[in-house]
């Protein structure tokens, strides 16, 4: 077997851990969306987050179309709700927690976006 095919070899994950996955990054979305009204950026931080989930139904959407990409429920009312939680807890949150680690090491400027 080469790295190329083992790469490529379809896994089955077990159903706990995508529960606790699933736990898990709602999580992060809430702390991230803390530390964003914390630093009183939370309306920037929505956009950022929202276009972080834009970003992840342009990559998604083509995935499963493709077939490359497979959820719990492969019909409309099944598999909607799953990618609408699935970008906006792990590509939007990603998205904010770098732009508020960017603004805390002052690498960018977000205080005209900070709300009184």
């Amino acid at each position: 077997m080469t790295w190329l095919e083992w790469l490529f070899t379809p896994i089955q994950t077990h159903r706990y851990i995508n529960i606790w996955w699933y736990v898990a990054t709602f999580v992060l979305a809430v702390i991230a969306l803390g530390l964003a009204y914390r630093y009183k950026i939370l309306k920037i931080g929505l956009l950022i987050w929202f276009s972080g989930m834009i970003w992840g139904f342009t990559w998604e959407i083509p995935l499963l179309a493709i077939g490359g990409r497979s959820y719990t429920s492969m019909n409309i009312l099944g598999f909607l709700p799953e990618l609408i939680y699935h970008n906006l807890t792990e590509v939007g949150t990603p998205f904010l927690f770098g732009f508020i680690a960017l603004y805390k090491f002052n690498i960018i400027d977000l205080s005209r976006y900070q709300e009184e």
